[in-house]
């Protein structure tokens, strides 16, 4: 009970974040959905990532690897086959190809979502607040970043 208990994300007081221009609000209401209130777009999207990753870090670190077609790193030889049939596919060389083809102020957005994703990570790893799968697992995720691989052939 103890260990699942203190690895519950911090949903309540304040947090001084360096990366925000101006203060943001993230008042989560009954059920806990998180309402966020900025004054920049920069400081809604770091939010944005930084709220995402206290709530779905595994099932965000699962979905990213599944279609990298890396699930066979953390989940053992029993992935092997979902990792080929994922990279047949193409996936992730699809989002590397659109990623590349983004707008300056589009990659802005997925930049600062990855900040606020990462700073959550260094912040829970600081206070042992990963969530239980990572423990199980004994997996350490990897900073985030918006795909920079350019546009070319497969």
């Amino acid at each position: 009970m103890w260990l699942r208990r203190r690895r519950l994300p911090r949903i309540e007081g304040t947090q001084q974040l360096e990366e925000l221009d101006a203060a943001v609000d993230i008042i989560r209401d009954r059920w806990t959905v998180p309402p966020i209130y900025a004054q920049t777009e920069h400081d809604f999207y770091f939010a944005q990532g930084f709220v995402h990753a206290q709530d779905r870090l595994w099932q965000m670190t699962f979905n990213r690897r599944l279609v990298a077609g890396r699930l066979a790193e953390v989940l053992g030889s029993r992935a092997v086959q979902i990792d080929r049939w994922i990279r047949a596919l193409g996936l992730r060389w699809v989002a590397e190809q659109e990623t590349g083809q983004l707008a300056a102020s589009q990659r802005a957005v997925l930049t600062a979502y990855a900040a606020g994703v990462n700073v959550f990570l260094v912040s829970s790893r600081r206070y042992g607040q990963l969530p239980i799968e990572f423990t199980l697992l004994r997996y350490r995720p990897k900073p985030w970043k918006p795909s920079t691989r350019s546009p070319g052939p497969r």
